[in-house]
């Protein structure tokens, strides 16, 4: 649900992976001995006729001869659409797959291409690349003769086109205004915990830290010692101490709620108060961030007390490993960062249309077809490429989580106070679990083992309904009017309840994903044309919600409550992605959504607050601010997507989850008018108890490996978890837009200067580091003088003078500067391991 078609304008997706082109220039220049270039060249944007002229440009300097007529070129590329009619001669297109699209072009008898040749050919593309996503990756060539695949290393060449204005690229001038409300504070004026607790008592004192803490922990809470030990790793040196002389007392307060917590700073000592295990974990998680940023800047401690708790029960994180695999040494130190501010449930899209990773003893093929991408004839043996995954599929490309590794997870999460949500999407996204249970039967079939084959069969071969998933696929759903479809669901929450029981730990709840089914789904299958009839089934719809309750009896022999995408809940009608229609009649089913569609002006921005009054308990994901792989701006080296517009950390940080609407600011962005707020629900207060948090979401397509990971990962995770765990802004009360609108930018001020001033700094080594994002800095120069905004105060700007890329020994920006009219500035924002971010021209 988090890519629309490319043809959409409105809904396409943006993938930007500068990164990963430029990865695949530096680091598979060594593997591949092939040494085969491929330059994707844009040589005009033409805006008024919404297309682009560009270059094709194959480099051979390898000792390999591709002859004409036995050779091919293959790729992945969102932006597909080439005019056929500009190709050359002798070129044949073909787009082979849907999702990011697989595409191949076919070169006749003229077309060779010798070793250490060179071969290029000018094609019209239709639509405009503004994001380097929409080139070419994954770029191939294949012998068609020995059926051998070569990985070329990819580069996309588009700065010196024709038309570049048109793509309206933030400047530096730009950035500059943006960041007008955003100045230094000092240190005073800063948390000392982030996400902001529900209540700080700072006494103005200080004092020395302890070198180590000796802990006496109440003995109700003796058994928890265990689990303590697992998190408090990172900590100060640390002992048990039952002795009146521990410098930390551990009291149980059953008062307190289940993730509530007091932690009281004293001249002597500390004291924790919790009434069980949750509360216990974040008031040290606050006491671990107030010891990191004392070590960072005075190292003595506050003197203060916290009492705390969070404002929403449920506070997630998405993470998809389906379209592109992280390993589960990342998703530990995730888990380390979501436990550190505060989030507690894990929301684990494991399959997708694009990859299955977790195995499932007894079907093998899930993992040895679904999680392995690459060059393949038929999809038998893995599946086509995407993301540009290339003919061997890379790292990203192929893997899984083993069973041992996910039951370790578990455990790993919930010594951290994270319940994980496995997200098996049925019947929707479904295309890799498809194409290896047919390579399954297919096998099957060849030993003549009829039942066996046909026993977990998900596709109906004869199916003829025509359809087009918002990615692009045609054989993306599941066969749901066969037994075999639900022995097949049955099978997998069978086997993934195993690991829970195996950790020691309930699965609680079973995300079915559901989002997306396409209109036009199973319409022509002879499998459900008889099933319909024989069930007197009138309508795909009630064909639909058929298969809804098959899917909750199998989950309810597991106790474990259904959770899915809004759309599980909504009509199924040629609307789409635009559907509003609630089917009250679905309150049975018991089934939690996940409210994500709600573009700024699409119409659907309150679906949530409906789920919510009539009854339904709600999970907001919002993908108009809490999507993480949504692009801050048009830049065209960022990260992330754009379908749901552009959104940056402000957007998201200023997102009141009971009312979208109260944003004065955000309505002025996104044009919504008086008229367009007068036909908005309103979240009813009686209805708040049904709305029972907020999930944040970062899709897999651009995270081609984990440096990508991080950047849109973090500082994206803080600035949620503050809307998740804090209390509500106050200016957010306030009804005078120019007032509230002053309010705003102050208190967003002193939220960007905790980040750049205490949260960066003490996550470049926290948990083993990750490379946040480092936004490029504003600039503009008034007559002589060259003047500096950051988005995070605290992080350094450096510039040169000459036009040269910065470095960390170029002159620091501290205070507006000299510049003579002849002077070429460049500047980098860096942090405080001298890790620079990428550069901007000031003039």
């Amino acid at each position: 649900m988090n890519d629309y078609l490319a043809e959409n304008p409105m809904r396409f997706i943006c993938i930007l992976l500068a990164v990963s082109f430029s990865l695949f220039s530096c680091k598979n220049e060594e593997k591949n001995s092939n040494n085969i270039l491929f330059h994707f060249i844009v040589n005009a944007f033409d805006h008024e006729n919404g297309q682009m002229n560009t270059t094709f440009k194959i480099i051979n300097n390898s000792d390999r001869n591709f002859e004409g007529g036995n050779w091919s070129l293959h790729w992945n590329q969102f932006l597909w659409a080439i005019d056929t009619d500009s190709l050359a001669k002798g070129l044949k297109f073909e787009r082979i797959s849907g999702g990011d699209s697989y595409l191949k072009i076919d070169f006749d008898s003229n077309w060779n291409l010798k070793a250490n040749d060179t071969l290029e050919f000018n094609v019209i593309q239709k639509g405009i690349m503004r994001r380097i996503c929409m080139g070419p990756m994954g770029v191939f060539l294949v012998d068609n003769k020995t059926q051998k695949a070569f990985d070329a290393q990819t580069k996309v060449e588009w700065e010196n086109a024709s038309g570049i204005e048109g793509l309206q690229i933030p400047t530096a001038a730009e950035r500059y205004d943006d960041l007008k409300m955003v100045y230094e504070l000092e240190k005073n004026d800063l948390d000392w915990v982030t996400p902001r607790p529900k209540e700080i008592n700072l006494s103005g004192e200080f004092r020395d830290p302890n070198k180590i803490l000796t802990i006496k922990i109440d003995e109700n809470f003796s058994s928890l010692k265990s689990r303590l030990d697992n998190v408090l790793e990172d900590f100060l040196p640390y002992r048990w101490d039952s002795s009146k002389n521990a410098n930390l007392v551990i009291k149980e307060n059953s008062s307190l709620e289940k993730e509530e917590y007091s932690l009281e700073i004293l001249k002597e000592k500390i004291i924790i108060s919790a009434s069980g295990y949750a509360g216990l974990f974040y008031s040290f998680q606050s006491l671990h961030q107030i010891i990191n940023v004392a070590a960072n800047e005075n190292n003595v401690w506050p003197i203060l007390k916290i009492t705390d708790s969070p404002r929403f029960e449920y506070r997630g994180f998405l993470f998809d490993i389906s379209r592109n695999f992280h390993p589960a040494e990342k998703i530990k130190q995730i888990f380390d960062y979501m436990g550190y501010f505060k989030l507690n449930h894990f929301d684990f899209r494991i399959t997708d249309d694009e990859g299955w990773r977790i195995e499932i003893p007894g079907l093998p093929e899930l993992t040895s077809v679904g999680s392995n991408r690459g060059y393949t004839i038929d999809e038998q043996d893995k599946l086509f490429p995407s993301y540009g995954s290339g003919a061997n599929g890379l790292k990203t490309g192929n893997g899984y989580i083993s069973k041992v590794e996910f039951i370790d997870l578990l455990k790993y999460a919930n010594d951290r106070n994270i319940t994980v949500i496995p997200q098996i999407s049925f019947p929707s996204h479904a295309r890799a679990a498809i194409k290896s249970m047919r390579a399954r039967y297919n096998k099957l079939s060849k030993a003549d083992k009829t039942a066996d084959a046909e026993k977990y069969l998900l596709d109906d071969i004869n199916d003829k309904s025509i359809y087009v998933s918002a990615q692009g696929y045609n054989d993306n759903i599941i066969c749901i009017c066969q037994e075999s479809s639900y022995n097949f669901f049955n099978k997998v929450v069978s086997e993934v309840n195993s690991m829970y029981e195996e950790a020691k730990l309930k699965m609680k709840i079973f995300h079915i994903a559901a989002d997306e089914v396409p209109y036009g789904s199973w319409t022509e299958s002879p499998i459900c044309e008889n099933f319909m009839q024989e069930n007197n089934i009138n309508s795909i719809n009630d064909l639909y919600d058929y298969n809804l309750f098959r899917i909750k009896n199998i989950l309810d022999n597991y106790d474990t409550k259904m959770a899915g995408w809004e759309d599980v809940l909504l009509s199924h009608s040629k609307k789409s992605q635009s559907e509003t229609q609630i089917k009250k009649e679905m309150k049975d089913l018991n089934f939690i959504p996940y409210v994500w569609n709600n573009t700024w002006g699409g119409g659907r921005e309150d679906m949530i607050y409906k789920f919510a009054n009539m009854g339904f308990k709600s999970i907001m994901s919002n993908s108009s601010a809490f999507y993480f792989d949504m692009a801050d701006n048009k830049d065209m080296e960022l990260y992330g997507l754009n379908w749901s517009g552009y959104v940056d950390y402000e957007d998201a940080w200023s997102t009141e989850p009971h009312n979208v609407f109260a944003n004065k600011k955000s309505l002025k962005k996104h044009n919504i008018s008086e008229e367009y707020l007068s036909k908005v629900a309103s979240l009813e207060e009686d209805a708040k108890q049904n709305f029972l948090g907020i999930q944040s979401q970062l899709w897999g397509e651009t995270l081609v490996n984990q440096d990508i990971v991080d950047e849109l990962f973090m500082p994206n995770l803080v600035v949620f978890s503050q809307r998740a765990w804090s209390s509500p802004e106050k200016w957010i009360e306030i009804d005078d837009e120019d007032e509230q609108l002053t309010a705003h930018d102050h208190s967003w001020n002193i939220f960007s200067n905790n980040l750049g001033q205490r949260i960066l700094p003490i996550t470049n080594s926290l948990f083993g580091g990750v490379k946040y994002h480092l936004p490029k800095p504003g600039a503009i120069i008034i007559n002589d003088t060259l003047k500096v905004k950051v988005n995070f105060p605290g992080l350094d700007v450096r510039f040169t003078r000459d036009g040269s890329e910065p470095n960390i020994n170029s002159e620091l920006y501290n205070s507006p500067s000299y510049v003579d009219e002849n002077d070429k500035i460049v500047l980098k924002v860096f942090d405080k391991t001298g890790r620079g971010a990428k550069s901007i021209k000031a003039n």
